[in-house]
This record gives structure tokens, C-alpha cells and sequence, in this order.
């Protein structure tokens, strides 16, 4: 498996069609600049994680006729793909993570703390995953490396396999979205909704935090009810989608030869 990724990491700095991918995601995530939106750049990081999984759809098709020397070697298809997976998450984290803190820092939202800790990860390994899944079930066979230039329109790498890695590899993120969204669904549950409501009821009032003591009395208790009805439907997501997956999780850790 190392040595795989050793290879895939001397074909990511060798190949131009390969490091412009790389500079084709990078300057993608850093438009909001030209618009002035710095509201986006939190996200960067995100970003450029999911596209750099895009563009690396095609990674077998990109093998040319080297493909067919490893579908002949027997017992090889384990550690090429697992290769493969530890090179992109070499080649990609590292940027990600990068610019996730350096945005972080810059905008000085740190609210966003929770959310970027969770998909970050996520993201990342929903990409090692999905790019060499969609490489494999729908690859486009291009020129060997050594004959092809720099030139991005001769990728063979379609408009379906970018489509369908960038939504697959967003599903993988959803339940980490929502695990993050089952830790924060105390805030309105009980903060902002059960807190001020029992406030209300008991006279005493204080306003501090609480979103609806600052409103008009007329919009108090309407305000109250759709925080925590907000809450609940954080809570009952959660739950839900974590107890969909723990069963599945647990049953894939046992692979059918019987080992963990």
C-alpha cells in the first residue's frame, strides 16, 4: 500500500494535467473574493476538498493501458486502491486543513468552530472513498500519461463523473452535519425555548440571552414554541440518523471472511 502511495505521490507532482486540477480547485474556492462575499471564506477549506475530489474522478481511466497490468496481477486491487486513497488524503488534507484555519482566523468567525471540525473530516474521507468508487464503476479511458501534455481539454473525465462524485461525496458529509446539529440542538431546545418559557410562566424575568424576552409580548410565546420546535426536529434528526447508521457501521466492521 505504501509503495502505491508513493507512486501516486510522484504521479501528483509529475503530471500537469493533475497539479492544474490542483490550482483549478484552489483558485474555485477563493472567487467569493472577486465578488466581495468574505462570508464564504469559512468555507474555503470545505471547498476545496470537494472539488479536488471532483476533478480526481477519473484517477484508473488516467492510468491508460497501465490499468490492465494491475487487473492482472492477482491480490493487487486491495492495496492499489487503498494506495491511491492515502495519496489523495496526503495530497488534499493538508491544503484543507490549511486554509479551514487560516479562513477560520482571517473572518474571525469562530462560531463556525462546530460545524468545520465536523465536515472537514468528513469531507475528506468521503473523498478518498467516493473518487476512487466512481473511478472505478465508470472510468474514461485517456492517453497514457507519458504521451498526453498539460492541456485540461484533453481530460476524458465527464460531466457525470464530476457530478456524481461532488454529490456523492456531499451525502457522506450529511451525517456528521447532523451529529454536529444533535450537540447544538440543546441551544434552542432548552436555552432559548424551555429556559424563558418556564421565566415566563414563573414572572421572573430576566432577558440576558434569551432571543424572545427581547421581543414584544405579543411575539414571546410564538417565538418560544418555534425555537423549541426547532430543537426538537435537531434532536429527533440526530437520533434518527444515528441510530440508522450504528447498525450498519457495526455490521460493516465484520468483513465476510469473518476478519475485523
Amino acid at each position: 500500500m505504501t509503495a502505491v502511495a508513493a507512486r501516486e505521490l510522484r504521479t501528483w507532482s509529475r503530471d500537469l494535467m493533475r497539479l492544474h486540477y490542483l490550482c483549478y480547485a484552489l483558485v474555485f474556492c477563493l472567487l467569493p473574493l472577486a465578488i466581495g462575499a468574505p462570508v464564504f471564506l469559512p468555507w474555503t477549506g470545505l471547498v476545496f476538498a470537494l472539488w479536488t475530489a471532483a476533478i480526481s474522478a477519473n484517477l484508473y481511466g488516467e492510468d491508460g493501458t497501465e490499468l490492465w497490468g494491475k487487473m492482472m496481477i492477482p491480490g493487487a486491487a486491495r492495496h492499489d486502491i487503498r494506495g491511491r486513497q492515502l495519496a489523495w488524503l496526503l495530497i488534499t488534507a493538508p491544503p484543507t486543513v490549511a486554509l479551514t484555519l487560516i479562513m477560520l482566523a482571517l473572518t474571525g468567525q469562530y462560531d463556525l468552530w462546530p460545524w468545520l471540525a465536523a465536515l472537514v473530516p468528513a469531507l475528506l474521507g468521503g473523498g478518498a472513498g467516493v473518487t476512487v468508487l466512481v473511478s472505478v464503476l465508470r472510468p474514461v479511458p485517456m492517453t497514457d500519461p507519458h504521451r498526453r501534455g498539460g492541456n485540461l481539454l484533453e481530460n476524458g473525465t465527464d460531466f457525470a463523473q464530476v457530478l456524481l462524485v461532488l454529490v456523492l461525496t456531499a451525502a457522506t458529509a450529511a451525517p456528521a452535519y447532523f451529529a454536529v446539529s444533535l450537540t447544538l440542538c440543546w441551544v434552542p431546545l432548552v436555552a432559548q425555548g424551555i429556559v424563558p418559557a418556564l421565566m415566563l410562566t414563573t414572572g421572573k424575568v430576566t432577558r440576558s440571552w434569551f432571543l424572545a424576552l427581547h421581543l414584544p409580548g405579543h411575539l414571546q410565546w410564538p417565538t418560544i414554541v418555534a425555537v423549541i420546535a426547532l430543537g426538537l426536529a435537531l434532536l429527533t434528526t440526530g437520533l434518527g440518523l444515528g441510530l440508522y447508521y450504528l447498525p450498519r457501521s457495526r455490521r460493516a466492521g465484520t468483513e465476510p471472511d469473518g476478519r475485523p
